[in-house]
């Protein structure tokens, strides 16, 4: 799921893969404002949704709880669905694990942000591999 395969399908012009294009589109962006791992790599890359963050303010955490997930919540709860449409949506347990991540991603960076001396905020670095290496052993 990557913006590459989104502008193939792109080019490929057809009507019917516009939900999977958007689809794809989101959920990349969600990774990339979620992945952002050091300072200068959006530039390197090219990319707007890869700058540290550096702003309470800034747009992608309204975006990760207004244009991603209140988006994706509309389609969970959307009623009349077919049997086939209901299985190829997210799940609400996954829309709900989401919802945490994002919300609480969202609420610790701008308050840290908030506070003197935090200049920025990288959002790859908030994941849980600590916690997973300690209980594999």
């Amino acid at each position: 799921m990557s913006k590459t395969v989104a502008n193939a399908l792109t080019m490929v012009n057809k009507p019917e893969y516009e939900s999977t294009i958007y689809f794809i589109t989101m959920v990349n962006k969600f990774f990339d404002c979620m992945n952002v791992t050091t300072v200068m790599e959006w530039e390197r890359k090219r990319n707007d949704d890869l700058p540290p963050y550096s702003d309470a303010n800034d747009i992608r955490f309204k975006w990760l709880k207004e244009g991603f997930l209140d988006k994706w919540y509309k389609d969970v709860e959307q009623p009349g669905l077919t049997a086939k449409q209901e299985a190829c949506r997210l799940s609400r347990p996954t829309m709900a694990g989401c919802h945490l991540i994002v919300n609480t991603f969202v609420d610790v960076a701008t308050y840290l942000l908030s506070k003197d001396g935090v200049k920025y905020i990288l959002s790859g670095k908030f994941n849980q591999d600590p916690v997973e290496e300690l209980f594999s052993k």
